[in-house]
Parts: structure tokens; sequence; C-alpha cells
């Protein structure tokens, strides 16, 4: 994410509103077309398929759940089947199933009931947003280049981190919220900062130095002594422990409460896999050597989803057991919406989410797509 061109100058108070639009749409879902009819009554033939050379993945249906696809800008409102959300797209879910998008620009996008609306809109001392979490009282977090603005469901701002007051490097983000309200935020010095509910905040994880490529420096020992590479993803689970998707240790990390840091994907010798050769499922996820980890999620079951975006795959494991292959590049299937996860095509996949039905929601280029019920 972009820095700003002045970390000192004074934050001001986000304010914003949101954009309503009245609509009867809904999210959008695949039509079916009739084939014309054969001109020749003479001869009856099936229609040439081609079948995907893995087959693997989930049964679930993919669907796009917004975006064009199109690379085209920051955010472009409107229908969510044929807005532009931008590229570099981050996001989070609200528990009522609102989606809010940050796109690596001044603007904050919500996404609710198939349309696409301005949320917010970022001051400029702020710099650019480069992650959004939503807290348990649905307000909603933005990591901008060098402040955290916490916006009401209404869209009115307020700084809640100055990365220069607490002694941060500038290009804050990613960032995740936990249960009881405490947010973690990345800087770009690769440390990761706890901020509590009364605003105190403290070290929790990193150093400040870069961890060397495919190494878990640290592991077993505290969370503050440990390099971390590059985190794209921050997640918190049910049992209080933060995740990292650290994409240049090829790792995936877990904090647990007491500080403790340990590996619990990647950083094996079996390739992960691409172009149709996958591991094969049951592959513990620590025997896995991750390309490169661009997404995160957790399901209600406690299972961890990581996408990676160079194999062009989604996985989930238990922790501490094996992959299942999620969606993958099915080589010779059709990217299309309507399929099986197992039976279409996943490429430059990025962050993840799970919302509260179960549904699987991931980035795919400039889109969000969903796989329903995944996580059920």
């Amino acid at each position: 994410m972009a820095g700003c061109s002045s970390s000192s100058a004074t934050p001001t108070t986000a304010a914003a509103t949101t954009t309503t639009v009245a609509t009867t749409s809904t999210v959008a879902t695949t039509s079916t077309v009739a084939p014309p009819a054969s001109s020749s009554t003479s001869t009856t033939s099936a229609p040439t398929t081609v079948a995907p050379k893995t087959g693997r993945g989930l049964a679930g249906t993919v669907s796009n759940f917004a975006g064009s696809g199109k690379a085209d800008g920051s955010g472009v409102p409107g229908p969510a089947a044929t807005a532009s959300i931008g590229p570099n797209l981050q996001f989070a879910v609200a528990p009522n199933g609102d989606l809010y998008v940050t796109t690596g620009g001044l603007q904050v996008l919500k996404i609710s009931g198939g349309q696409v609306t301005v949320f917010a809109q970022l001051d400029p001392p702020g710099g650019p947003g480069g992650g959004v979490a939503v807290a348990p009282d649905g307000s909603v977090l933005v990591a901008t280049s060098n402040t955290v603005v916490k916006f009401t469901t209404g869209g009115q701002g307020t700084v809640v981190l100055r990365a220069s007051t607490a002694g941060l490097s500038t290009s804050l983000g990613p960032i995740a919220v936990d249960a009881a309200g405490n947010f973690y935020v990345a800087d770009g010095s690769r440390r990761i900062t706890r901020v509590a509910v009364n605003g105190t905040t403290s070290a929790f994880a990193g150093t400040g130095t870069q961890a060397p490529p495919d190494s878990a420096v640290g592991d077993g020992g505290p969370a503050t002594a440990s390099p971390l590479g590059a985190p794209t993803q921050l997640v918190v689970d049910s049992g209080g422990n933060l995740l990292i998707a650290d994409a240049s240790a090829h790792r995936v990390r877990r904090v647990a409460p007491d500080g403790t840091i340990t590996t619990i994907a990647g950083g094996g010798t079996t390739t992960l896999g691409s172009s149709e050769q996958y591991a094969p499922n049951g592959t513990l996820a620590t025997d896995i050597h991750l390309a490169g980890v661009t997404g995160l999620a957790v399901d209600g079951k406690g299972r961890v989803y990581v996408a990676d975006g160079q194999s062009h795959a989604i996985f989930r494991f238990t922790v501490g057991g094996g992959i299942e292959l999620v969606i993958a590049d099915q080589q010779g299937a059709t990217e299309t919406a309507g399929s099986a996860a197992s039976q279409t095509r996943a490429t430059n996949v990025g962050p993840l989410a799970i919302d509260a039905q179960g549904n699987l929601l991931y980035v795919q280029t400039a889109a969000l797509r969903q796989i329903a019920g995944a996580g059920g």
C-alpha cells in the first residue's frame, strides 16, 4: 500500500455518509440459456464438454458475488454484478452479511442487497485504505497509510490510532479484530500491534526486521521475538488466537493468547501444486510448501482456509490435520459461475472470509466470488 507523502500531517476526523440506492435486485445469479435447436433431424449428438483433469475441490456452487472483474479504478457504485470494485481488494464481512471493501484508494465501499455504494471517504492525511475489519458492535475499522479510522454504521469516522503517536511505521494494514473489540494491525516494518478497547497499544508480534525467506525463526517462543515477512491478512479465531498469513515467509503462523508463536501451515517440502497437479488431500498442512499466502479465513468449525495466489488454489485444514482442496486451477475447465468448485477454475485467488451462513467469499483478480455452504 502506498505511503502518505507526509506522515506528520495532522489526521482529521473522517466523516462520510452512506449512499443509499433503492433496489430490488439481489446478488447476481447465473442465467440458463437454452441452446438453439439443431437444424438436422437425422442425427442427435451430445454436447461436447471438456472435463477438468483433477476434478478436485468442494461440491459447493461458485457464484459471482460482486465485481465485473475489471481492474479499472478504485470502485464504481451500482449493481453488484456489474460494478467495478477496483484492484487490490481487502474486505470484511459484517454479522448481517454486508461487506466492506477497500481497494487501495481513498474510499470504502459497501456491498449490501446486491448493490455497491460508497460507504465512506478517507481524508487525504490518512492516505489510502489498506485493510478493513468489522468489530462485534458493527463498527468498521479501516487501516490507512498512517492511521486507523473507526466508522459507525452510519459512516461517521474517528481516528483511533496514529502511527506516529504509537511509534509505528506507516503503511498500516492488514487489520483484524477479536470478539472483545481489541484490534490488531500490521505496519510497514513487519510488526503487529495490539490496540485494546481502551486505546492502550502493545507490541504483539514481529521484531521490526524481515524474516528470512522460508523461515519460521522464533517458533515456540514469544511472538515479539520472532521476525515476520510480509503479512497479507490477519484473522482472529474463536479461541482468541491471531492467525497471520505471511507471504514472503511462505507460512501461516498462529499467536496464542499467551503470546507464543507457531507455524500451522507451510514450511514443508511438498509443493501445494499448480496446473492440475496438487498435493493429495490428507497431506499435513505443515508438510506443504506454500508459494504465496494471499488469503486466510476460519469457519465456525475451526477449519482454517488458505489462499495461495501463486498456486491458484484455496485449501482448508484443521490445526494439526491434513488439507482438503477447496478450489483450484482446473486446467481444461471453464471459469464460469454456477459450476461446482471442482468443475471450474480459480486463478489469482486473494483475501478470504467466511460469512455467518458459512459461505466462503474470495477475491479473484478484481471480483468477489462465493462458494455457498463451504464452511457449513
